[in-house]
């Protein structure tokens, strides 16, 4: 059913072994010497190219029989489904605006209801969560923290640990 194939990447679905793939990559760096090209969620991916060997294969094979005694385990989606509290007005400033408005710096547990002043990526999804201009809710926060507590990174804000946030002023 794939359109496209890519027969240089081996990607893993890990999620039956009730591990995010953040962990399973991980066990298999740390203990195994094994190194994902891309941890997901869900999933590990490898590159196997030209640069690999036999024995590369031979190391990833058993690394991953090592990971399967824990095979259908129930898998607990550490992220809950994230909600955001609709703006009750139109916006007044339009998202280039809001880029160049000027913004401070503030604890993210002061930051519910103002307006983002940065481009906030969690990963995964690689998806924006908050750009400029729009307004911070709870929710939203919970979701990074989530994020970060599962594994992931976010990306394209000042601080990458979500304890400060950048609003506008």
């Amino acid at each position: 059913g794939c359109q496209h194939f890519d027969s240089t990447r081996l990607t893993i679905n890990v999620s039956r072994l009730g591990m995010t793939g953040f962990e399973a990559d991980e066990i298999l760096h740390n203990q195994l010497g094994v190194t994902c090209e891309l941890p997901l969620l869900q999933h590990l991916t490898f590159i196997v190219s030209l640069g690999n060997t036999a024995k590369d294969i031979q190391k990833l094979i058993p690394a991953c029989h090592t990971l399967s005694p824990r095979l259908n385990t129930p898998y607990q989606n550490p992220l809950s489904p994230c909600t955001f509290k609709s703006p009750t007005s139109n916006p007044t400033l339009t998202p280039r605006q809001a880029y160049f408005a000027p913004t401070e710096t503030i604890p993210v547990s002061q930051a519910s209801d103002r307006l983002c002043g940065e481009l906030i990526c969690p990963y995964p999804p690689g998806i924006p969560l908050l750009m400029p201009g729009e307004i911070i809710t709870m929710e939203a926060i919970e979701y990074l923290h989530q994020v970060l507590t599962a594994g992931g990174t976010v990306t394209g804000c000042n601080d990458p640990t979500i304890k400060t946030i950048q609003v506008l002023t």
